[in-house]
């Protein structure tokens, strides 16, 4: 299944996979025509972004010039915890590092930069099973990996690049944790 799903990516198909937390949809975020069919099939709106995910902290290793945050990430990852970091030029990006050993392998394989969101229609509640995705999404994407049922919580999200820090989304790392780990409060 790994190989199939790799050259499916890598053939600028979009996925149906599980992760730690719900299952995700998502492709080579180097090809514009997939990310706007992930867009579609989401219906997202446009200003949403989509998050980058990673197989290794070492993705990311320029972003984290701030020692609290490399505590986080290093603390998190792999994990249910997207970081919203500051790119060399200027701009910020979402990432995850999965704490899902298919996923994590797969992202490596590809050899191309995966982008992902949660795999359901905006407005609609995360898909947390194999079978619920295989029914709202078969004939839609080119492949939808069954992993059969995840935990079903979407990753806290943790803007990094404001001060003080700020939870766009509390999930299974909760504020508490995170506040720990920084040694000071957040908003």
């Amino acid at each position: 299944m790994l190989a199939e799903a790799a050259r499916v990516v890598r053939g600028g198909g979009v996925i149906v996979f599980p992760t730690d937390t719900v299952y995700g949809l998502g492709g080579d975020g180097n090809r514009r025509e997939v990310v706007e069919r992930i867009y579609e099939i989401k219906k997202r709106r446009a200003d949403k972004p989509l998050i980058r995910l990673i197989a290794s902290l070492d993705e990311v290793e320029s972003c984290l010039r701030n020692p609290d945050h490399r505590r986080v990430a290093e603390k998190f990852w792999p994990g249910p915890l997207t970081l919203i970091l500051t790119l060399s030029d200027g701009s910020r990006r979402g990432f995850r590092f999965p704490g899902h050993d298919f996923l994590c392998r797969l992202i490596g394989e590809i050899g191309v930069e995966m982008v992902a969101t949660s795999a359901n229609p905006s407005g609609h509640s995360e898909i947390t099973d194999g079978t619920v995705a295989r029914r709202d999404f078969s004939g839609k994407v080119d492949l939808i990996i069954d992993g059969g049922e995840v935990s079903g919580r979407p990753s806290t999200v943790l803007d990094l690049t404001v001060s003080p820090e700020r939870i766009l989304r509390e999930g299974p790392i909760t504020r508490e944790q995170i506040e720990a780990c920084l040694g000071h409060r957040i908003e």
